[in-house]
């Protein structure tokens, strides 16, 4: 089913991407080697057949009114769950994804140990080490329960508030990077307000402006700026 395929390959994903900022700052060069130019796109093409692989060669997951949510049990013949069990996922929901938050933790290890000696006082290395070990433990923290629970409700009855947290993390692993990284990290956040249109600067007085670009205005940048201008 695409569900389940586009779960597994976003887990996948995950784990490429955190590969990818690990070896940058461990092994450079071999992060060079694998994930130069268009060479990141040919590894992405592993993650999307490892999708396909579930939409197309797996047992088909189906969604039950009864719970909300996703089994790959049709709860038709009482006694036969076993039947059903799925090892490929099981396989990706435990090792995939607990393999991806120990490799974060390795990352977090690894920032700490690269700002350790840089004067915190001046340049706030304390503080961007911090925010990247707490962005990554909520987006791991969002995937690993979600993928506990999920193996866990196929295999053993679970309570009903259980499965719907279940589900909940589920659809929130879709979208938590995404709003995780727009929330805590400025370099990401600015980088989308000025896709949007959206200016931001600063003056030497610390003053953080917004300003809207627009090409049909007549007013000139130094009114945009004034006008928008929102002083601390």
């Amino acid at each position: 089913m695409a569900a389940m395929g586009l779960w597994c390959c976003s887990c996948v994903v995950a784990l490429i991407l955190v590969m990818n900022r690990l070896l940058d700052l461990i092994f450079p060069n071999l992060g060079q080697f694998l994930f130069n130019g268009n060479r990141t796109f040919y590894v992405l093409i592993l993650s999307i057949l490892y999708g396909l692989y579930f939409v197309f060669f797996n047992t088909p997951i189906c969604f039950t009114s009864k719970y909300h949510s996703w089994f790959f049990d049709p709860m038709i013949f009482k006694g036969k769950s076993i039947e059903y069990a799925n090892v490929p996922h099981f396989f990706n929901n435990v090792f995939v994804v607990a393999i991806t938050c120990c490799l974060y933790l390795i990352f977090c290890v690894a920032v700490g140990a690269k700002l350790k000696n840089v004067d915190h006082t001046l340049s706030g290395a304390r503080k961007a080490s911090t925010q990247v070990f707490f962005q990554s433990a909520m987006i791991c923290g969002v995937n690993l329960l979600a993928s506990i629970i999920y193996v866990t409700m196929n295999y053993i009855e679970v309570p009903f508030w259980l499965i719907m947290v279940g589900q909940h993390m589920w659809q929130l692993g879709n979208c938590a990077p995404a709003l995780i990284y727009l929330k805590f990290n400025r370099t990401i956040r600015n980088g989308v307000m000025r896709k949007l249109g959206v200016k931001v600067c600063s003056t030497s007085l610390n003053t953080v402006c917004k300003c809207f670009i627009e090409g049909s205005s007549r007013k000139s940048y130094t009114d945009q700026l004034q006008h928008f201008t929102v002083t601390g």
